[in-house]
């Protein structure tokens, strides 16, 4: 019986030190600096598939409206994690591969903060996307 006890009371003692990921608080989120959105922002996201893709100049672009948001970068090591607010730009693009044929449409998400975009497809991570209530 002080066995099972004592199991009981390690488990629920080391379950308590497992770190583990905080989104943020809602004060955190209502009250970030999102920044403003650039004018030229769909050319400068095209930009940032320039070298990723086969073909960059057959590609075909469809973007959706943006809007003030967040992401959190998680399941990464703890100095990597990372929380960013600003402008959530969805779209999708299709183009060429290697064959000379359309992909399909391929879904991605670009985030503008702090004066930089970041294309969070090519970014490690389990990823959420937010938005300010």
């Amino acid at each position: 019986m002080s066995t099972r006890f004592l199991y009981f009371a390690l488990t629920v003692l080391l379950t308590g030190c497992v770190a583990r990921s905080h989104e943020p608080d809602p004060l955190q989120v209502q009250f970030a600096n999102y920044g403003t959105l650039p004018n030229n922002y769909k050319t400068v996201v095209k930009d940032t598939f320039y070298y990723h893709l086969k073909d960059p100049y057959s590609a075909h672009y469809r973007f959706f409206q943006p809007y003030r948001g967040y992401s959190w970068i998680m399941n990464v090591p703890e100095d990597k994690e990372e929380l960013m607010f600003g402008w959530i730009i969805p779209g999708m693009v299709n183009a060429k591969n290697s064959y000379g044929a359309y992909v399909g449409q391929r879904k991605f998400i670009v985030i503008y903060s702090n004066g930089q975009y970041h294309n969070l497809n090519y970014i490690k991570g389990t990823k959420k996307i937010g938005r300010p209530l």
